[in-house]
């Protein structure tokens, strides 16, 4: 018997994983290959669908594995440690340990102290390591303009955060992303998400706003 159309995107993502890591697929080739890919597993998933008729339960995508799909496009992104990322690219992409770490070393001004600036644009803190032990970081003091950019991106995390951990089907986040981040209409948002009737988007709004309230 042959693989589910399931077990063939895993097996899929894992060869490609493999490759990806051993340097052997460059950006071009592996984005032709993850369309691929990805392609098939939808149509696949489409015609089990259809197969299964109109009482057939809606077919969710894979959302896990499209997200890592998704991160093996940006792998040099997400895995380039550079100190100066932030500083040297335009538009940086940051892995969540490295979402972590600068927020674990940046200092804004709200929260600095009286005679902090007289440290040449730094200020000491004090931390606890992963082993327990404790040690000290002589942080930047950013610029006032660079506060404002970082306090709109802590924001955005937060947003996505929130989305992440509100147990939302892969429906209603993709209803309220068009709606809200994409400023899209009730109606183009169904026209884009393949769906009859634009109250089907508002369903999955209002469903998915009652779960965010719950853990907001």
């Amino acid at each position: 018997m042959g693989m589910t159309y399931k077990e063939r995107l895993q097996d899929d993502y894992n060869r490609l994983c493999t490759q990806v890591r051993a340097g052997e697929l460059p950006q071009p080739a592996r984005n032709q290959a993850i369309d691929e890919t990805v392609s098939a597993y939808v149509l696949a998933q489409d015609a089990e669908f259809e197969r299964k008729g109109d009482r057939a339960p809606i077919a969710f995508r894979d959302a896990n594995m499209l997200d890592r799909f998704a991160n093996l496009i940006l792998h040099e992104d997400l895995t380039w440690s550079h100190p100066d990322k932030m500083s040297i690219v335009e538009y940086p992409v940051m892995s969540d340990a490295q979402e972590r770490r600068r927020a674990e070393k940046a200092t804004l001004h709200s929260e600095l102290e009286y005679k902090d600036r007289q440290a040449n644009g730094r200020v000491k803190r004090s931390y606890t390591d992963n082993q327990g032990g404790m040690r000290v970081s002589n942080n930047r003091i950013p610029f006032p303009v660079a506060d404002d950019v970082y306090e709109r991106e802590s924001v955005g995390m937060d947003v996505l955060t929130l989305l992440d951990n509100a147990g939302l089907t892969t429906r209603q986040r993709e209803a309220v992303e068009l709606v809200y981040f994409e400023g899209l209409t009730q109606e183009q948002a169904a026209e884009r998400m393949g769906l009859s009737h634009k109250r089907i988007v508002g369903i999955y709004i209002e469903h998915a706003l009652m779960k965010i309230k719950k853990i907001a």
